[in-house]
């Protein structure tokens, strides 16, 4: 209970407080009068409380929405949403890719084809080749991927710049290209907190991207693909921290990076400096080896207590899976079978960098 002091209350101060409603001003003077001097006037109870504070969308998401403007993509504006495939989805759903074929480089993260599955069927999708260094589009796709970091050089409709956050192409931040760029905040993404994404773009298409997400949101019309797309507080403010951090982690990826390159002499992806100079800008989200025996070379990091992972295998490729269009695409097939990553995470000790680069140089 808030005590009143009824003396010093005027009458204007009360009107002022209560103009908008009529019966509550008289039961407001009503009370301070029956009250006496010491009047008390109980506090408002709220409809609903959270003793853990705001829990699902809510203030920091819409922090997070300006932050990923103004870092990546300043002329534009940004969508908060509940993952980097349904980010995908409606990029895909709002500039109408239902009415044509949706290319796709088939070295990918299925995600891309179960987005592009909202809006089409498995025939419209039409699976593309890669580039061998990089690992990118050979040619011009709806999505273009930043592959583990490499800037990819193609047109495309949708930048998904996940894999290269923090990176440029000839000074432009990634992040800033295509009609929409999108970000996944998936757990072993740079930006990973476990789920999570975002579309950024002109504010007509992200207006009807956030009409799309917010589906107890007027307008209250019934429109179809409308869902619960949210991201909740808790992980907006996860996705905060991260990216406060993101330019330390960067610049550890690549001293470390430069380490691997340093004791290495076979193949590596190509987001090097030997590749790009001065014109591309990538990111070591990966450190990825091409090898001859995948197996062997596997078994030599293992024998020194390294974890390797095949980071895409063959099988995995989109134009292998059963749903979808199936034709030779050698680069690709090329590339998933012959393929290690090595661990570059942040939090690796000095000591641990040091025996992947010994046991690069070994290889």
């Amino acid at each position: 209970m808030k005590r009143v002091n009824g003396a010093k209350r005027t009458a204007a101060n009360v009107f002022a407080a209560a103009h908008a409603n009529a019966k509550t001003l008289i039961l407001v003077i009503t009370a301070v009068a029956a009250s006496g001097r010491e009047g008390l006037m109980p506090e408002t109870i709220p409809h609903n409380h959270n003793r853990l504070g705001w829990v699902g969308q809510g203030p920091k998401t819409r922090i997070l929405e300006d932050r990923l403007c103004q870092r990546f993509a300043p002329s534009r504006e940004c969508v908060v949403v509940s993952s980097g495939t349904v980010a995908l989805a409606l990029s895909l759903r709002v500039l109408g890719c239902n009415k044509g074929p949706v290319k796709l480089p088939t070295y990918a993260c299925s995600a891309l084809a179960y987005a592009a599955l909202t809006v089409t069927q498995p025939g419209w999708i039409d699976l593309v080749d890669v580039v061998p260094v990089t690992f990118n589009a050979a040619e011009d796709v709806t999505i273009g991927v930043h592959t583990y970091g490499a800037p990819c050089n193609v047109n495309y409709r949708i930048e998904d710049f996940t894999h290269a956050v923090g990176g440029f192409i000839k000074g432009q931040p990634c992040g800033s290209f295509g009609e929409l760029s999108v970000v996944s905040f998936g757990a072993s993404k740079p930006l990973g907190v476990g789920q999570g994404g975002a579309v950024l773009g002109p504010s007509t298409l992200i207006a009807r991207i956030r009409e799309l997400r917010d589906s107890d949101t007027g307008p209250y019309d019934y429109i179809p693909g409308r869902f619960n797309h949210q991201l909740s507080d808790v992980m907006s403010a996860m996705v905060l921290d991260r990216l406060d951090r993101l330019d330390e982690e960067n610049e550890w990826r690549r001293a470390t990076g430069t380490t691997y390159l340093q004791a290495y002499s076979g193949e590596v992806h190509g987001v090097t400096p030997r590749l790009y100079g001065s014109v591309y800008d990538g990111t070591w989200y990966r450190f990825v080896i091409r090898v001859q025996d995948v197996w062997k070379a596997k078994q030599h990091f293992s024998s020194r207590f390294i974890e390797t992972i095949n980071p895409l295998r063959p099988r995995e490729l989109l134009h292998k899976r059963s749903n979808l269009v199936q034709r030779a695409l050698p680069n690709a097939e090329h590339i998933a079978a012959s393929t290690l990553s090595l661990p570059i995470w942040p939090t690796m000790t000095k000591d641990q960098v040091n025996r992947v680069a010994d046991a690069l140089a070994s290889l």
